[in-house]
């Protein structure tokens, strides 16, 4: 799908919630971007970054599109006292952008800034914390090198980064993406190829953990969800990758 294409869903975006299947296992995008955060804080207590703490950590969204990634990790974390670092997010897409100010509720918004083409607005180095989240399936796999650059190029030393993507391998996740207007460019990726990318780029695959193998709707199976991350039958997965400390 297209900038321009993002530009017209922007206004209401609902993160295909208009299918039919999502909704019967989730109420609503949150249900789906809520444990994605829960896993990441539980990784970064689990696994600390390797940084100095006098400062406070950075964390980008890199294609942040309505920002709802980061509006459940802001929320997850107030209420586990978990990342209390610096949010921002960038995305192609200027009316994404202007949704996500649009929405965001509970204090200042992060910094969410336009992206040109692949090329985040920001330094090198610039963030402790890069999360790609339901990004690079969107992106033709000829341009994928580029965004994995990106990504690499944005990482301190010793920081992490965080690719969350469809499984490929799942019954529910295919016919989903086969059925989503929003997914009809979509072309998904192994976790092989998510790690071959992240490593051509100078970063080590740290692990591969599955996602969603349980409805997210249902309150008290999120806690279970969790701990099966091991299990690989989950309708995402995530690859947690890290840049090398510079000495």
């Amino acid at each position: 799908m297209t900038t321009a294409e993002f530009d017209r869903h922007a206004p209401g975006y609902r993160g295909g919630m208009e299918h039919p299947f999502k909704r019967i296992v989730g109420a609503g995008l949150d249900d789906f971007m809520r444990p994605k955060a829960r896993w990441l804080l539980r990784d970064l207590e689990r696994h600390p970054l390797r940084r100095s703490a006098s400062v406070p950590a950075r964390l980008l969204d890199y294609g942040c599109g309505t920002g709802a990634f980061l509006r459940a990790l802001r929320a997850e974390a107030l209420r586990a006292e978990g990342f209390d670092g610096d949010l921002a997010g960038c995305d192609p897409s200027r009316e994404m952008l202007a949704e996500a100010r649009r929405t965001w509720a509970g204090g200042t918004p992060p910094a969410f800034d336009p992206m040109e083409g692949r090329c985040a607005p920001y330094s090198d180095g610039m963030f402790d914390v890069v999360v790609a989240c339901g990004v690079l399936h969107h992106v033709p796999p000829r341009e994928r090198p580029d965004a994995y650059r990106d990504i690499a190029r944005l990482l301190a030393s010793g920081g992490r980064a965080y690719v969350f993507e469809h499984n490929p391998f799942h019954p529910a996740t295919q016919m989903v993406v086969r059925t989503t207007q929003l997914d009809r460019d979509a072309i998904l990726l192994r976790p092989a190829e998510t790690r071959t990318g992240l490593r051509a780029q100078g970063l080590r695959p740290l692990r591969t953990r599955h996602l969603l193998l349980l409805p997210p709707r249902t309150r008290a199976l999120r806690a279970l969800d969790l701990l099966l991350d091991r299990v690989p039958l989950g309708a995402q997965y995530v690859v947690a990758s890290e840049r090398a400390v510079e000495t």
